[in-house]
This record gives structure tokens, C-alpha cells and sequence, in this order.
């Protein structure tokens, strides 16, 4: 073997070595964002908690015992915006997880997972926490009636399609009702 075919056998060594290490720190980045997301919701979600009475969570008040303690604007106006913010979670983790990403049929979901460098057991966790934490907080009676009283509002003024990946969501996914 001469030395130009050991030093292209090394080069090629070499440009194997970068590459996997250019795709690791490319995956590492990705954990990384996914976590700064999730981290950045879960953020969002204890400021519009920290507007609730206390009492909501430890003793499962009624809507109209929690809004006999607080104001009744400050109350619905956050359990609207804690809908809200589900609703936005859930169409980014229905962009992470749903559609087109396990799309064997076109061959396009196992295409965009890898060169999108999607992590989606992480994703996949995600989801599964925030799912945990709606359901806990729907099942709390203020947190429960409050949404359908803005359902029903929302839908008496016209807008039916409002919170609709929510609402399939709780449908499909979620037990929520007793």
C-alpha cells in the first residue's frame, strides 16, 4: 500500500468521523431546543396559574365558589388564556408529532424525521406531560366549567371552530367528564 492510498483511506476515515460528529451536534441542538420549548411553555402556563385563587388546586372549588373569592373577570380570563395556551401546545405538537411524520405511505415522514432532525420520543414526552396536566386541571370542577362556560360563549357569539384541536383533543384523548 503506498502512502497517497493510506492518506485517502485516513482522509475518509476522517470525513466519516466529522460527519457523525456534525449529526450529533446537530441532534444535541435539537434536544436542546425542544427542552428551551417546553421549558418556555411550561413558564407560560405558571404565570396564567398564578392568577388562580390557591384554592382551585388544593380544595377542587367550584367556578362559583372561586369566583365568590376572586374576581370573576381575573378568573375566567385566565382559565381562557390556560385554553388558549392548550391550544397553541397542542397544534405545535400536532405539527411535531402528527401529521406526515410517520407517513410510511409516501416514505416523506421518515424523510422529514431525519433531515429535519426531529427528536420525536421527546416530542412524544411532551405531549404526554402536557396531557397529564390538562387532564389534572380539567378535572378540577372551576377549571372544567369555566371552559364549557366559554365554549358556550364562544359558540353564541358565532365562533364554533374555537379551541377545536383542544376540544378534539378532550374528545379523543382526554376523559375529563364525570
Amino acid at each position: 500500500m503506498q502512502v497517497v492510498e493510506i492518506a485517502n483511506l485516513l482522509a475518509g476515515f476522517g470525513t466519516l468521523a466529522g460527519a457523525v460528529l456534525v449529526f450529533v451536534q446537530l441532534r444535541i441542538g435539537n434536544r436542546q431546543d425542544v427542552q428551551r420549548q417546553v421549558s418556555e411553555y411550561n413558564s407560560r402556563y405558571m404565570e396564567i396559574v398564578n392568577r388562580l385563587p390557591y384554592e382551585i388546586f388544593v380544595s377542587n372549588l367550584s367556578l362559583e365558589d372561586a369566583c365568590a373569592t376572586s374576581d370573576t373577570n381575573i378568573v375566567m380570563r385566565a382559565i381562557y388564556d390556560y385554553m388558549l395556551l392548550c391550544e397553541e401546545q397542542t397544534t405545535l405538537l400536532e405539527d411535531q408529532l402528527g401529521v406526515g411524520l410517520f407517513d410510511t405511505a409516501s416514505g416523506q415522514g421518515a424523510l422529514n424525521q431525519f433531515f429535519r432532525f426531529r427528536d420525536p420520543a421527546m416530542w412524544r414526552q411532551a405531549h404526554d406531560e402536557w396531557r397529564e396536566g390538562v387532564e389534572g386541571n380539567l378535572r378540577r370542577a372551576a377549571f372544567r366549567d369555566g371552559f364549557q362556560q366559554i365554549i358556550e360563549r364562544l359558540e353564541n357569539a358565532g365562533f364554533k371552530d374555537e379551541f377545536s384541536a383542544v376540544r378534539k383533543r378532550i374528545e379523543t384523548e382526554i376523559t375529563i367528564w364525570p
